[in-house]
C-alpha cells in the first residue's frame, strides 16, 4: 500500500516536471557545446546536462503553478489541479530548481553563465506574462529553446566569441520551436494536434544529435 502510494506521487513530480521531455533541453545544449568548438569531456558536459534538465524543470513547474486557475477548469487531470501535487509542494520544487539552475550557471564560463541567467529569466517571463498572448508567447518559448543552445556554445567558446555555425544552428532552434508553438497554440480547438506537436518537440533529440555529430566532425 504504502509503495504504491510512494510510486503514484513519484509519478505525479515526474508529470509536473514532463519528465520525458527533460532530455530536449540537453540537446540543446550539449548541440550548442559540440557546435562551439567542445570536445568530449565529462565535467562541463555534466554541468550543461544539469543546468539545462533543472532550468526545463523549473520551466515546466512553474509554467503549472502560473496556469493553475486555467487548469482547474481546463485540465483537471494535470498534478496540481488534481491534489497529486500540492500547491505548496510545487513552489517550493520550483525554487528548488531555479535555485540548482542558478548554482549550475555560476559554476559556467562568463559568457555562458550571462546566457544562461537571461535564460532563466526568459523562461519565467514566458510562464507568467508572454504567453497570454499568443505572438509573444511563440516567438518567447523560440528564444528559450535559442538561448538554450547559445549557453552551451558559448561554455566552449574561444575568446572570440561563439562559431558561426552555432549561432546559426541557435537561431534555426528558435524558429522551428517558434513554430512548433504556434501550433500548440491551436491544440485547444484540435485536440488531434496534441501528438504532433509532442512528436515535434521530441524530434529535437535527432536534430541535436546530428548538430553534435557536426560539431565534432569540424
Amino acid at each position: 500500500m504504502m509503495s504504491s502510494r510512494i510510486e503514484g506521487t513519484l509519478r505525479a513530480y515526474f508529470r509536473l516536471i514532463r519528465l520525458p521531455l527533460v532530455p530536449t533541453a540537453i540537446a540543446d545544449t550539449w548541440a550548442g557545446w559540440f557546435l562551439g568548438g567542445g570536445t568530449m569531456e565529462a565535467r562541463p558536459l555534466a554541468g550543461l546536462a544539469g543546468f539545462s534538465a533543472c532550468a526545463y524543470a523549473f520551466g515546466m513547474v512553474f509554467n503549472d503553478l502560473c496556469d493553475l486557475p486555467n487548469d482547474r477548469i481546463e485540465h483537471p487531470e494535470r498534478p496540481l489541479p488534481n491534489g497529486a501535487v500540492s500547491r505548496r509542494a510545487a513552489g517550493a520544487m520550483a525554487l528548488t530548481l531555479l535555485g540548482v539552475s542558478m548554482l549550475a550557471a555560476w559554476r559556467l564560463p562568463s559568457g555562458a553563465r550571462t546566457v544562461a541567467c537571461a535564460l532563466l529569466g526568459a523562461i519565467a517571463g514566458y510562464d507568467a506574462l508572454l504567453k497570454r498572448w499568443a505572438p509573444a508567447g511563440t516567438v518567447g518559448m523560440g528564444l528559450c529553446r535559442t538561448l538554450n543552445l547559445l549557453t552551451g556554445a558559448l561554455a566552449a567558446a574561444t575568446p572570440f566569441g561563439p562559431r558561426p555555425a552555432a549561432c546559426a544552428a541557435a537561431i534555426g532552434l528558435g524558429l522551428y520551436i517558434t513554430i512548433v508553438t504556434s501550433v500548440s497554440v491551436r491544440e485547444a480547438v484540435n485536440p488531434a494536434l496534441g501528438i504532433w506537436v509532442r512528436r515535434g518537440i521530441l524530434l529535437l533529440i535527432p536534430l541535436d544529435a546530428a548538430l553534435c555529430f557536426a560539431g565534432t566532425r569540424n
